[in-house]
């Protein structure tokens, strides 16, 4: 079959159709290096706290978020993504854990504390 007979035209640029040809979860997977503690660190875009960025259907967003939903599942409603690895750009979904608001602010600030006090 010749080339062009195999593209889709969207009517978007070439680049935005050979993004969405390539499954999410492969996407995502393109974008990452993993540590030596088992993080999936971003390396492409990140907003100003360090959180992950991708386009979805020509919208920003978060990529841990998407991470979870494409690995593991829905994230239920009222729910935040905690980053138990305590690292912002890991987007592992085994280091996601949904929790309240509530629950992510107290576990941050707790961890937080232990840090300081470890510096002494």
């Amino acid at each position: 079959m010749p080339r062009h007979q195999a593209q889709v035209s969207c009517g978007h640029s070439s680049k935005c159709c050979t993004n969405m040809a390539k499954s999410l979860k492969a996407r995502l997977l393109a974008k990452i290096v993993i540590d030596e503690f088992g993080c999936w660190l971003w390396t492409a875009c990140t907003d100003r706290y360090g959180y992950g960025k991708i386009s979805v259907k020509n919208k920003k967003e978060k990529a841990h978020r998407v991470s979870y939903v494409e690995f593991i599942g829905d994230i239920e409603a009222g729910l935040v993504l905690d980053h138990t690895c305590r690292v912002r750009a890991c987007v592992n979904p085994r280091h996601l854990e949904p929790v309240t608001s509530a629950e992510n602010t107290r576990r941050g600030i707790r961890a937080r504390n232990e840090e300081s006090q470890a510096r002494g």
